[in-house]
């Protein structure tokens, strides 16, 4: 027979809620999340910080109220200014407290707020990117589990350590110019057009032009031979050679300020994939491709 304390024991375990492991995100990514006891429209992307980011109006909604610690989001030289608040939040059946953000800015349109791997209070977020296909392989690099930002790798490319990360929204995959330069000297890149501009986040667009890698970068299943270089941001990329120069002429360049080596996988290679999973339990990145 069950002494007390031990059927109490029994009884509270079997009333507990199951714990909800994984989270499964397909689609446009848009799910319900209450703040405040408000519903908001949010999007769950690998590109968003941990740490909830919210429209002004959305927060407005919420009635959200600014606390002491301030935040504030860098996209190249353009420094955003943020309120910050810690706020009840509810999404699917879990309720939980985090620190939250917002911004005069939105961080992507069409949305309430953006939302992280890492700020949701599941252990493993798994993103459906595509249907499996046939020889599928599977990446599996060390997660870098962020509280705040966003979640990365890292990685030695090029002989640099590289931080990396994955969204899908993000139309081209695209290096930071101190990511460009040391790809270049290991890939034999060049770089060709005139600089471009390329949206980022918060509606800030920064200047890029097209690096080919002769000797194409293996990224586990992926194939990378042509990306996009973000020219003024992380370094300087005026050591890269330009794709019409010739071979044997001696170009005379200027050294470029180190940087923070970047390198961001957008939608032109992980159009060729099925799953990228974020395991936090495992500090683990999973990306399987075809």
């Amino acid at each position: 027979m069950l002494k007390p304390l031990a059927a109490l024991a029994l009884l509270a375990a079997a009333a507990a809620p199951t714990p909800v492991d994984e989270r499964l995100v397909d689609g446009d990514a848009i799910v319900a999340m209450t703040v405040q006891g408000v519903s908001l429209r949010v999007r769950i992307s690998p590109g968003a910080p941990a740490m909830p980011v919210f429209t002004d109006t959305a927060a407005g909604r919420a009635r959200l109220k600014g606390g002491p610690f301030g935040a504030r989001f860098v996209v190249g030289p353009v420094k955003l200014p943020a309120r910050t608040a810690v706020a009840d939040l509810t999404l699917g059946p879990v309720a939980f407290k985090r620190r939250v953000a917002w911004t005069e800015r939105p961080f992507a349109e069409g949305v309430d707020g953006v939302i992280g791997p890492g700020g949701v209070p599941e252990q493993v977020v798994r993103f459906v990117l595509g249907p499996s296909r046939p020889g599928e392989r599977t990446l599996t690099i060390p997660y870098d589990d962020s509280r705040w930002g966003v979640g990365t790798a890292q990685m030695t490319l090029g002989g640099v350590r590289t931080v990396v990360r994955f969204d899908p929204l993000a139309p081209r995959t695209v290096a930071t110019a101190a990511a460009a330069v040391a790809l270049a000297a290991a890939h034999r890149g060049t770089v060709s057009g005139d600089p471009a501009p390329l949206p980022i986040a918060f509606g800030v667009e920064r200047p890029v032009r097209t690096l080919t890698l002769a000797d194409p970068l293996a990224l586990g299943p992926l194939t990378i031979a042509s990306l996009a270089v973000r020219v003024a941001d992380g370094g300087a990329a005026n050591t890269l050679r330009e794709a019409d120069a010739d071979p044997d002429e001696v170009q005379v360049v200027g050294k470029g300020k180190p940087g923070r080596s970047s390198l961001l996988i957008g939608h032109d290679q992980l159009r060729h994939c099925s799953a990228l999973v974020f395991d936090k339990a495992a500090k683990q990145i999973r990306l399987t491709c075809g």
